[in-house]
């Protein structure tokens, strides 16, 4: 998985869709140091991408329900990150809609 996670990265270097796809995999192997790194390349790849601005959403609430040990909880970056999602005005994603 690693090499095709690098010959993809290398292949398709700027593709806000590979990055965001790093990001997630590094999501699911909970190597969350990366996790953030990858989706922020994603959106510096492509702003107009609204999976990966969700994803970023997703992982803050994420990390912050687990700081806190509760769920349901939004962390107080959402309105920083919510705010750039709407100066982006991301029209696409897979997810998105």
């Amino acid at each position: 998985a690693t090499s095709t996670k690098v010959d993809a990265v290398q292949d398709c270097e700027g593709d806000a869709h590979v990055r965001l796809a790093v990001g997630r995999m590094h999501w699911r192997r909970r190597k969350l140091s990366k996790v953030r790194d990858w989706i922020l390349r994603a959106i510096d790849a492509d702003a107009s991408f609204g999976d990966a601005w969700a994803a970023l959403l997703a992982l803050d609430n994420a990390q912050h329900a687990a700081a806190q040990h509760t769920t349901g909880t939004n962390s107080p970056n959402d309105s920083v990150i919510i705010s750039k999602c709407v100066a982006a005005e991301p029209p696409h994603g897979e997810l998105w809609e």
